[in-house]
């Protein structure tokens, strides 16, 4: 899909939640702050001098060293609550690169036999991942084979949708899981009698073809089943699952689908929010630090055809 005159277009920014951050707001802050700090620094010295019968140079001491030493003190740990700060940023620090799959998708626990029901937070809905594998099936291009696909992908969809059933739909590229054909031919190897066949040709061929099918990009599709808000429960759902995986198998133009364990569903959580490369510290530090991103910053906003632009709060 390419874009043509006319066509309407959104800004996504670096984050939703932060104003713009500028030198002239950051230097406006450090103003208050010396400001404040000057303010209690200097009515601490004056009531000092009129109130101390102590000499001029220990007065001179006092209101050049101590007092304003006091005063950053008391501006940056109970004004500015530094300690705090920093205790959370420590904390940031210490669980960078590592977020809960309940902080993405609402889930709080994911059963550990198949069809690993999961079970999310909001409205007391549950879920079940299908992972479809496109495999050796794609190319099947004729116009009937294109019919076909898209009359099963529609029938697995009405199957899920008569029993009050959601379908979530991610257009994956990637590897999830093992393939199929590696781990027949695991099943092959033990089967084997010749021990030197076995050990000293199928074994090491096998295991280079399974690591090179753990950096493989394939096709394939997850769609989440999920109940909605007061409609279906656990039968519905797994009913709604089994129909659905025979559709896009025996209909449509994939060629096998599974439920997805745990470990697969945090692996596809890794990949697609870029769990792995995204640090939310350097986030922060590049969106509000000395130059990098923070005069790019944009609050979301809708640009339309005519130039007029509408803001998204």
């Amino acid at each position: 899909m390419r874009p043509q005159v006319g066509d309407e277009s959104i800004s996504i920014p670096l984050t939703l939640d932060k104003p713009q951050v500028n030198g002239k707001e950051r230097w406006r802050n450090r103003l208050y702050m010396a400001t404040g700090a000057g303010a209690i620094a200097l009515f601490l010295d004056v009531a000092y001098m009129i109130g101390s019968g102590a000499g001029l140079g220990a007065k001179l001491i006092v209101c050049i060293v101590l007092i304003p030493s006091v005063a950053s003190l008391i501006i940056r740990h109970i004004i500015l609550e530094e300690r705090e700060f920093r205790a959370d940023l420590m904390e940031q620090l210490a669980t960078d690169y590592r977020m809960a799959l309940s902080n993405l998708w609402g889930i709080y626990r994911i059963e550990n036999n198949p069809p690993y029901v999961c079970y999310f937070k909001t409205g007391g809905r549950m879920g079940i991942f299908i992972h479809a594998n496109k495999g050796s099936r794609v190319g099947n291009d004729t116009p009937q084979a294109v019919f076909n696909h898209y009359e099963g992908y529609a029938y697995a969809m009405r199957e899920a949708g008569r029993r009050g059933i959601m379908v979530a739909h991610i257009d994956y590229m990637g590897s999830i899981g093992k393939d199929e054909r590696i781990e027949g031919l695991n099943e092959d190897l033990a089967n084997t009698e010749n021990t030197s066949l076995r050990n000293d040709v199928l074994r090491p061929t096998y295991e280079n073809l399974a690591a090179l099918q753990e950096h493989a990009t394939t096709p394939g599709d997850v769609f989440l089943l999920a109940t909605t808000k007061g409609i279906g429960n656990y039968e519905d759902l797994h009913e709604a699952a089994i129909a659905f995986k025979a559709a896009l198998c025996g209909n449509a133009n994939w060629a096998s689908a599974s439920y997805m364990p745990p470990h697969e569903i945090g692996a596809l959580a890794k990949k697609y929010f870029a769990l792995l490369t995204f640090s939310a510290s350097d986030a922060i530090r590049q969106s509000t630090g000395q130059v990098n991103y923070r005069r790019f910053l944009r609050p979301t906003r809708i640009i339309h055809a005519d130039g007029t632009t509408t803001p998204i709060q």
